[in-house]
């Protein structure tokens, strides 16, 4: 017999079920991720709290203020963003200049650790603390509540920081933001969005006195606006009370503000428009029109997107296939749906591509439109098959899969990151879990005529907006409005065909390899690693590791690259590489192979860098063979297509035209030429150098490193180690026979090192007004491990000397940072430099405090509160990294190649965090030495600059 306390629940079990019944499913509320608790203080301020141990030890926390440049008044454009930048300088428990110091002396990096951002709808300032000591957490806590309610915003900062902001400015402007701010006013006419870019305009940031900016904190700056984000390796409950402590103060405000009204109007006719700029050098286009914001609440909510999502993952992939067959008379293509700003929904399918092929009437811009639309039409009119929609619901649940499979041991800065981006978006968090089992139950009950029927109401012809965006050059016609909307009408009158199912063999492999055996093995116990040499002379190393559970890394590096290249096939190792972009075989072309990896929750790509050509596998512990069966079908039959070639081809030719234009591609390649003794395996390529680049030449290139190249690669992650291992004996095993090493490298490694000190200034045919500084000195190489280290640690404070001092004291530039890189392709390259972007008119005098500054360091060494910060940061950062299978991957995989010591590896910690300053002191005046300096200014010949325009080189 039940008990009464029995009786009553299931008679409360029984109602509960009647009253669901009686709804439908999918108007159930979404769910609500469990392991998230939110809450509200009384003065209306949201918090949302998530324990996770990912990193174990460290706490993220952000505060997301709801406005941003939107709300701005026309006298305050900038502002949001020049408040953010206020809040590091000063408040009533931070006095001014001492907050950043206090954060980096517990081993926080300004920028990495400590940051803020600042878009059109929020500001949100971004704390990942070291540790979870309770005086730590109160630290932070209260740093972000002072942000919130308690800044001083002092006058003298407010002068010193409109520089910082200035040049800030300065770094953003060129071709993309001058089509940015055309682009803008198109998409949204009429409305706050078109004039109220986040960085502001130079006159209010020149001229703002402190109450405007006064009247923007305490209008917008409100507990009822503001949310706190924790995610970490905490206690809730505590940092409950912490936020309860530290925010509760905050006073509210009686009749708050509400949001700016956007002006965002729905589009009633179709129209065109056309952007052009001089240094512009690919053509884009883009067909729009803004909607409504829909809601993302209920399950049915939840459902339309997953409709919306299918029908466009099923065109993207025709964009894709056209692309990879040559068809198409774009580069890249894709379509989609999302919010806007979190204020209207963008409908949007664009593309990209080159003049190359464009007539004397420069018509190119046409084709790019018309193939656009064609596919958006035969979507419309055809819909999607059965096929696609059976391709788009099996790669949509293995990405929800693969999802909650690793969400246990997902960096919990991804977390902070996507509640962040749910409270932008006014939705709760929900967990990947849930996520899976909503994809799960909807999925089977979705036809391919609701997808095909969202689509067509999504991409319907009417009231849209097609843009050309194009290049401003002689010779190269511009379409007027109305030719391109004629152009759009005839491909809408356009007669088309039905797309075709396709048939697909049922396996990668013919017949599977046969496996090799170890001929040598050893163990390093400490770290649990495995290597092994096989019978073939492939080296591999095998490493279990779960800090990130269900997720395997593979790196397979073979000897080779651009190392290998001479002027007359310079450019043909990174052509050749295109196979492990988009493999094919003579037998499967790409988009087969593409179709048959659908659904898999593994990626295979890769490419070729100085002296390795590297293929790279990633994938659950379940589908990582899927991968190994790839990398083996590449590596013994893989093919290049001609239109791989073809894209990338033209892609080079548009970065080397738009080089010519570019102050920091011009500095690259003249500090390349200057390092590197004029070796044109290092410099850029040029347009003589592609034009001889044939995919004939490149194939037998890249079969040939197949065939009998020196192979090293790493197993890494959360794979048994036995299995591990069977699956290098197979497929790495199974390649041909080959040396382990290959010696006529090691003269390809020199390079004509000249004595410096070596200088350049060189001019750049550019109306953007921004010159860029790189003044260094002859670095490490790879193989010289304590120097490279002690110059590592260098860097670092060299970094907040040069920002406390070009950046904070004299304005002179934005983010200067001292690169600390060692070399290890060839001898001699290795490099120690302060690089920034600055005013044209200043650049040679920033360029000589970056110099004298690291002179000074070098002479007299750090002081003794530097070495103390820099260890403890170094400790921080290191701590997580050499928990990450993507460090260790990237350490075995080219283990021996490199000539590195797991000793090494082992003692890292301890070595960084230990070095002297006596010992700092004798690497640095080793290194910084006259004979080792180089230095390169690009300065903007059609901006006003002061540097000496002669190049010179002593």
């Amino acid at each position: 017999m039940f008990s009464r306390v029995t009786r009553c629940s299931a008679v409360i079990c029984l109602l509960a079920l009647a009253v669901v019944s009686t709804t439908r499913a999918e108007d159930q509320p979404l769910p609500v991720d469990p392991q998230v608790k939110m809450g509200t203080l009384p003065n209306k301020l949201t918090y949302w709290i998530r324990a996770h141990k990912t990193p174990p030890g460290k706490v993220n926390i952000w505060m997301h203020v709801g406005s941003g440049s939107i709300n701005e008044e026309d006298n305050q454009r900038g502002l949001a963003h020049f408040l953010e930048h206020m809040a590091f300088n000063g408040s009533t428990n931070f006095a001014e200049g001492t907050l950043v110091k206090y954060f980096e002396s517990l081993g926080l990096q300004f920028g990495r650790d400590q940051n803020a951002f600042t878009s059109f709808d929020q500001t949100t300032y971004k704390l990942t603390l070291p540790d979870t000591k309770p005086e730590t957490l109160q630290k932070g806590m209260q740093c972000l509540a002072d942000f919130g309610f308690r800044l001083l915003l002092p006058n003298d900062k407010l002068e010193t920081e409109r520089g910082v902001i200035l040049e800030e400015s300065r770094t953003r402007k060129g071709a993309g933001q001058r089509i940015i701010e055309k682009l803008l006013p198109m998409i949204a006419p009429g409305s706050r969005f078109a004039e109220r870019l986040p960085i502001g305009i130079d006159d209010v940031i020149k001229t703002a006195d402190r109450q405007r900016f006064v009247d923007y904190y305490t209008k917008w700056y409100r507990p009822d606006n503001t949310t706190v984000i924790v995610v970490g390796d905490i206690d809730p409950a505590a940092v409950e009370k912490l936020i309860a402590d530290n925010f509760g103060e905050w006073k509210p405000v009686e009749a708050p503000a509400t949001d700016s009204d956007p002006g965002l109007k729905d589009y009633t006719t179709n129209r065109a428009g056309v952007i052009t700029d001089p240094e512009l050098e690919k053509t884009e286009i883009s067909v729009a029109k803004i909607g409504p914001l829909t809601p993302l609440k209920t399950v049915a909510d939840f459902r339309r997107e997953l409709v919306e999502d299918l029908g466009e993952w099923a065109l993207n992939r025709r964009y894709t296939e056209l692309i990879e067959k040559g068809k198409a008379p774009f580069l890249t293509a894709e379509l989609g749906v999302s919010p806007f700003l979190n204020v209207c929904r963008y409908y949007d399918a664009q593309c990209e591509g080159s003049n190359k092929d464009a007539k004397a009437g420069g018509e190119q811009w046409s084709a790019m439109l018309t193939a656009l639309l064609l596919e958006i039409k035969r979507g419309r009119e055809f819909g999607i098959l059965q096929q696609e929609l059976d391709d788009a619901k099996k790669e949509t649940l293995a990405g929800a899969e693969r999802a909650a499979q690793t969400e246990g041991t997902l960096d919990a800065g991804s977390f902070v990151a996507s509640m962040n981006n749910d409270v932008s978006r006014k939705i709760k968090p929900m967990s990947a879990a849930q996520r899976l089992e909503l994809v799960k139950s909807l999925l089977p009950g979705i036809t391919r005529e609701e997808v095909t029927a969202a689509f067509q109401k999504n991409f319907d012809p009417k009231a849209r907006l097609l843009i050309v965006t194009m290049p401003q050059k002689e010779g190269l016609k511009v379409p007027t409005e109305a030719e391109i909307l004629a152009a759009g009408e005839a491909a809408e009158q356009t007669k088309l065909e039905a797309p075709k199912e396709k048939e697909r063999p049922k396996s990668l492999l013919e017949t599977e390899p046969t496996p090799g055996t170890i001929t040598a093995q050893e163990e390093e116990p400490d770290l649990k690693i495995t290597s092994a040499t096989l019978s073939n002379g492939v080296r591999i190393h095998v490493r279990n590791m779960d800090f990130k559970k269900n997720q395997v890394l593979v790196s397979i590096n073979l000897a080779g690259g651009t190392i290998r290249e001479t002027a007359e096939t310079k450019g043909i190792s990174e052509a050749a590489a295109l196979i492990l972009a988009q493999p094919a075989t003579a037998k499967l072309n790409s988009t087969t192979i593409r179709d048959m990896m659908t659904g898999k929750n593994v990626a295979v790509g890769g490419g070729a860098g100085q002296d390795v050509i590297s293929l790279s596998i990633s994938g659950t512990p379940e589908d990582i063979e899927e991968g190994f069966r790839l990398a083996y079908l590449i590596l013994t039959q893989g093919k290049l297509e001609e239109s791989a070639v073809k894209v990338w081809r033209e892609g080079k030719a548009q970065q080397i035209e738009q080089s010519k234009t570019s102050v920091e591609a011009q500095l690259r390649d003249k500090f390349s030429a200057l390092i590197s003794g004029d070796d044109v395996r290092i410099k850029i390529l040029n347009k003589e150098q592609l034009d001889k680049v044939d995919i004939a030449k490149s194939q037998a290139w890249i079969d040939a490193i197949f065939k009998s190249g020196p192979i090293e690669a790493a197993i890494v992650g959360d794979i048994d180690p036995k299995r591990a291992m069977e699956l290098a004996l197979k497929y790495l095993g199974g390649l041909p026979k080959r040396e382990v090493t290959d010696a006529t490298l090691a003269g390809l490694r020199k390079i004509d090192e000249k004595k410096g000190p070596l200088t350049a200034t060189v001019d750049v045919d550019t109306i953007t007004p921004r010159a860029v500084v790189l003044t260094g000195w002859r670095g490490a190489d790879w193989s010289e491990v304590k120097d490279r280290r002690i110059l590592q640690i260098a860097g670092e404070i060299l970094s907040t000397r040069l920002r406390q001092e070009i950046r904070e004291k004299r304005s002179l530039a934005y983010s200067p940072a001292c690169i600390s890189q060692p070399s290890k392709a060839y001898k001699g390259m290795g490099m120690l430099a302060a690089y920034f972007q600055a005013d044209p008119e200043k650049a040679a005098e920033a360029a000589g405090v970056a110099e004298q500054l690291i002179e000074t360091f070098a002479k007299d060494g750090p002081t003794d509160e530097e070495i103390a910060t820099v260890r403890k940061q170094f400790k921080n950062s290191l701590e997580t990294q050499l928990k990450e299978p993507g460090y260790w991957v990237g350490v075995l995989g080219d283990l021996d190649y490199r000539g590195t010591k797991l000793s090494d590896v082992k003692e890292l910690v301890e070595k960084i965090t230990t070095y002297s300053k006596e010992e700092m002191m004798d690497v640095l005046k080793r290194y910084i030495t006259p004979e080792r300096h180089l230095q390169v200014i690009t300065i903007p010949t059609k901006a006003p600059a002061s540097a000496n325009k002669d190049e010179k080189k002593q």
